[in-house]
């Protein structure tokens, strides 16, 4: 069940009609609109009225939640909650499209446990909720691209070996010399819908010229050791679920993340978290792409994973957000609970949708549907920042 919530808005008509019907500002005209395509059953939360069918016929009203006390938001939010939890069952989906003056009332309501939950711009202004529900309608040009891009990896994943734990992959592993990669995670699924995973991490290697990093020597550096212990000095994806988990379970570890080496000591009592982070990463689904071509910073394998990590976030933000439960919004680093990913590199930058088509073209030489590419698919006019380091795209 995916159930859709939607906040209601100051802008009434000035007679009584259904939910449905009264409310006339912009916002809640596209949030309607992105529920009547994607939701099994649609609610309007009201600052007066709690929750509301679209059907129900209400009169006209003025009544905010700012200027209530705390005993009355708390009251409201937990009928709210409540009703929802006798009505549905577990693991039904919410996605509450709700400002934050509401969600930071409803957010971690202990009736809603029980379900996946979802609040898009629970931290964010005005504009920028605005500017997400334009991109998320869904015959919105992004919406448009970022189903073509999933398409394409759900062909890639039906026609290789499917969503596999990275834990079960070794150097006797198939892999390319070379290539693009892609994290998912269970749970983790894109916003509307449902059962189709998300990708939450996207990387490469090989993007300095004279590099011979090859995919798994740069894989291996993320799964860590047989034996299940790492180092997140050698490898920014371990140290920042790493991080994640000592913000969320309040570990204690000043040397984390601190210089390029350490002493055994300090590796020593690194070894705990090192190990969490290794059983984190070791139960994503993962996915690669063979992207060959030599070693520079604006190569295919530079361009597929900077416009991949654009079209999933990028300056209006992500449309597929984390769920509430998503690890990585305990994050101390505001670009990953940003474009919910565990990239910081491009999560602001504008994709090139020229890019879906160099992306399939790979992907079907991949799977064995054509073949490799014997030359530079990417656009010359294309440039990779100069600012980005290579240790950041690990």
């Amino acid at each position: 069940m995916q159930v859709i919530l939607l906040s209601c808005c100051k802008d009434k008509k000035l007679f009584c009609d259904k939910v449905e019907n009264i409310y006339v500002s912009s916002n809640f005209s596209t949030s309607l609109e992105i529920a009547k395509s994607y939701a099994d059953k649609i609610y309007v939360v009201s600052a007066k009225h709690s929750l509301l069918d679209l059907n129900d016929v209400i009169e006209p009203y003025e009544h905010t939640i700012a200027s209530e006390s705390y005993e009355y938001k708390r009251s409201w939010a937990n009928d709210i909650c409540l009703n929802l939890s006798n009505e549905f069952e577990a693991n039904s989906k919410l996605i509450f499209l709700i400002g934050k003056e509401y969600s930071e009332q409803i957010r971690g309501n202990i009736c809603l446990n029980k379900f996946n939950t979802y609040f898009p711009f629970k931290d964010s202004d005005d504009n920028y909720k605005k500017n997400w529900l334009n991109q998320a309608r869904p015959n919105s040009t992004k919406s448009i691209h970022l189903d073509q891009f999933y398409s394409i990896v759900h062909e890639l994943a039906e026609n290789s070996n499917g969503y596999v734990p990275f834990g079960s992959f070794s150097v006797n592993s198939s892999f390319p010399q070379k290539g693009v990669y892609l994290f998912f995670e269970k749970n983790e699924y894109r916003l509307f819908h449902q059962n189709k995973l998300r990708v939450t991490r996207v990387g490469t290697h090989a993007v300095s010229k004279g590099s011979k990093s090859a995919l798994w020597t740069r894989l291996r550096t993320h799964k860590g050791t047989s034996e299940g212990k790492g180092n997140h000095r050698s490898s920014i994806f371990r140290l920042h679920v790493g991080s994640a988990l000592i913000n969320k379970l309040a570990l204690s570890s000043d040397s984390w993340g601190n210089g390029q080496s350490a002493t055994k000591a300090i590796r020593s009592s690194e070894e705990n978290i090192e190990t969490m982070v290794s059983n984190y990463i070791s139960q994503m689904f993962f996915l690669w792409l063979n992207v060959p071509g030599d070693s520079f910073a604006n190569n295919d394998r530079a361009y597929i994973e900077k416009n991949i990590i654009a079209l999933l976030a990028g300056p209006s933000g992500p449309i597929d957000v984390g769920s509430e439960n998503w690890l990585g919004f305990n994050s101390a680093n505001n670009a990953i609970p940003k474009s919910s990913l565990w990239n910081v590199n491009y999560v602001y930058d504008n994709y090139d949708p020229r890019f879906l088509d160099i992306f399939y073209k790979y992907a079907m030489a991949t799977i064995g549907k054509a073949d490799v590419p014997s030359h530079s698919l990417a656009p010359a006019d294309w440039k990779v920042s100069s600012k980005t380091s290579q240790q950041k795209l690990f």
